[in-house]
């Protein structure tokens, strides 16, 4: 799902540039870690916004954003085609056939 040229992140913290997920308002948004005040995480979400979330509300996404997209505009603009991507493989998986496997 990622591009050949985003690095993999396998360590346990977030540096800058790290890619996460996280949970808003019953829905997932998909952000880049900017830097790190105050035992928070400073974030740009897919929606171009800035905010600041404690490390337990972040989920790692095993990349980081290739260098090519630094910038806020060109950041906000990967994350929704990441999402783009996601929801389109998503449609691929078959959920009564995965339960099928698991209960033979």
């Amino acid at each position: 799902m990622f591009p050949p040229k985003a690095q993999q992140n396998s360590s346990g913290e977030f540096s800058q540039g790290s890619l996460v997920s996280y949970d808003s308002d019953g829905s997932t948004l998909l952000a880049v870690i900017r830097g790190y005040t105050k035992n928070k995480y400073r974030l740009l979400n897919q929606r171009g916004r800035e905010l600041e979330l404690q490390p337990a509300r972040l989920h790692p996404l095993p990349a980081k954003i290739p260098s090519e997209f630094s910038g806020e505009g060109k950041e906000a603009e990967y994350l929704n085609r990441l999402e783009e991507r996601a929801k389109k493989a998503s449609e691929e998986i078959r959920i009564s056939e995965i339960w099928e496997y698991v209960l033979e």
